[in-house]
């Protein structure tokens, strides 16, 4: 098995992507204690497609467990260089995997700290429409990373096929960028021009609609190039 060891050292940008991506984790912690004493004993947790609240918890549910959850998901990115089979192939891409752990973990303290927000009764925030905005912020950066990231176990679009060839792997990667870069703007135009739930419908079915687009193309991309292998074979 191959990992990332023993490489040079790390660069300025590497450290400040590192050292961004802790500070959201530690963020989220400062903000769970600094509202612990002030926020209610029975928190909002949940929120339908419309914006009206369906799920409560206690404090433990509503204001320690998301932090947790980052600082979990956050040991997760630092976790997979080292275990990676394909050690060499994330090392290619390790900036834009730094860029990544960046996104996601500023993505998840953002989405905290509005629910902190919402739950202090400070202003009208309207969750779904965050969620919309920062998702869009979310896959285009997962498009525009697709560009550069190559066959791996952990980061990307995973199927038996595109696993299987680094040639099925970049097609797929190359609409995929295309297809998530899309799906970011169309989230922008959906939150600005449709009602929160229809919003939000859209969304699911155009997430669905891509997952199975690049799961059948990768499977052609595939099936054509083991076509051509044969016929090469047989020639």
């Amino acid at each position: 098995m191959t990992t990332i060891a023993n490489k040079k050292q790390p660069s300025f940008l590497s450290l400040f992507l590192e050292g961004a991506s802790f500070f959201f984790v530690l963020l989220s912690f400062g903000v769970m204690i600094l509202a612990y004493n002030a926020a209610p004993e029975r928190l909002i947790v949940h929120w339908n497609a419309s914006g009206v609240a369906n799920g409560f918890g206690s404090k433990l549910t509503g204001l320690v467990l998301l932090p947790v959850m980052i600082a979990l998901m956050y040991a997760l990115f630092l976790l997979i260089p080292r275990i990676e089979p394909l050690g060499e192939n994330l090392e290619k891409f390790k900036m834009q995997y730094a860029g990544l752990k960046l996104v996601f973990t500023a993505f998840m303290c953002a989405l905290y700290i509005m629910t902190v927000l919402v739950n202090l009764g400070v202003g009208t925030i309207s969750i779904p429409a965050f969620m919309l905005v920062a998702m869009s912020v979310l896959f285009y950066y997962l498009g525009w990373m697709m560009k550069y990231c190559k066959r791996n176990y952990f980061v990307g679009i995973r199927t038996p096929w595109t696993l299987s060839s680094d040639s099925v792997w970049d097609k797929t990667h190359k609409l995929g960028s295309a297809v998530f870069k899309a799906l970011a703007v169309i989230f922008l135009i959906a939150c600005l021009a449709l009602p929160p739930r229809l919003a939000f419908v859209t969304v699911i079915l155009l997430i669905l609609s891509a997952a199975f687009l690049l799961t059948v193309y990768s499977y052609i991309a595939w099936s054509s190039e083991k076509n051509e292998s044969e016929k090469k074979k047989r020639a």
